[in-house]
C-alpha cells in the first residue's frame, strides 16, 4: 500500500483540527477525551467488577439496552447491600438473577461469574504491578472477554499506553482520514501511527476508534 505519510498531522492539535473539519462540532468532544484522560492519570479507578459488568452489558446491545442491564445489576447489588461491587457476592448470584432479573444472556451470565471468580483471586493492586502482556494473558482465559475489552480497560482504567490497532474500528478511522482505497492491515496501521505519533500513538488510536465507530455505525447521520 502506498501511503503518503505527510497526509497525517504531526501533532495532536492539528490532528483535532483535521478531524473537526470532517465531523460535526457536537461530537468533537470525543476526540478531546484522550487528553482529558491524560490529564487525570490519578483518577480513582472504578471497582473492576463495576467496569466489567458494564462492558459485558455493552457487548452486542444498543446503548439504551446496555444501560438498562447495567442499572438493573446495580439495583440488584444495592438491594443485597453489596459494597464496591464485591466479587464474592456477584459470584453467588444465581442464573435466574443474572438473566431474568438483570437481563444478561446465559453466556454473558457465565462470563460475569468467571470475572467474579477472577477478581476473588486477584486484587487490583496486584494486577497494576503486571505489564500489559501479563494482564492480557490472565484475562484472556475468561470466556467472553476478548482482546478489545481488555485493551479498552487497560487504556481507560489503568491509563496504560496501549496501541490496540488490531481492532477493525481504529483501522476504519485511519482509512477514512487518509482516504485510503482499502482497509490497512494491522501491520500497516501500526507502522503509520507509530512513525507519526511515537509515544503518543495510543492517543491517536483512541481517537481513531471513535472515528471508526461513527464511520461504521452512523453512515446515514454523517453522510459517508
Amino acid at each position: 500500500m502506498n501511503t503518503d505519510m505527510n497526509m497525517l498531522p504531526t501533532n495532536f492539535e492539528s490532528l483535532l483540527n483535521s478531524f473537526s473539519s470532517k465531523f460535526p462540532n457536537d461530537i468533537v468532544w470525543y476526540y478531546q477525551y484522550p487528553f482529558s484522560l491524560h490529564n487525570h492519570l490519578n483518577t480513582i479507578l472504578r471497582p473492576p467488577m463495576d467496569w466489567f459488568c458494564q462492558a459485558v452489558a455493552e457487548q452486542g446491545w444498543k446503548p439504551e439496552r446496555a444501560k438498562q442491564i447495567y442499572n438493573k445489576m446495580f439495583n440488584l447489588l444495592s438491594g443485597l447491600e453489596c459494597k464496591n461491587w464485591d466479587p464474592v457476592i456477584i459470584f453467588s448470584l444465581t442464573d435466574e438473577q443474572l438473566t431474568k432479573q438483570v437481563g444478561y444472556s446465559k453466556p454473558k451470565a457465565e462470563t460475569i461469574r468467571q470475572l467474579a471468580s477472577f477478581w476473588m483471586e486477584h486484587s487490583i493492586e496486584e494486577i497494576k504491578h503486571l505489564n500489559n502482556d501479563q494482564i492480557i494473558e490472565l484475562l484472556s482465559f475468561i470466556k467472553g472477554i476478548g482482546i478489545w475489552t481488555i485493551n479498552y480497560w487497560l487504556s481507560h482504567q489503568l491509563c496504560r499506553k496501549v496501541i490496540w490497532i488490531e481492532d477493525r474500528l481504529p483501522r476504519i478511522g485511519l482509512q477514512f482520514i487518509l482516504d485510503l482505497p482499502k482497509l490497512p492491515t494491522i501491520k500497516e496501521a501500526k507502522n503509520i501511527v507509530q512513525q507519526r505519533w511515537g509515544e503518543y500513538a495510543y492517543f491517536g488510536v483512541m481517537i481513531l476508534f471513535q472515528i471508526g465507530h461513527f464511520k461504521h455505525y452512523s453512515k446515514n447521520y454523517f453522510n459517508f
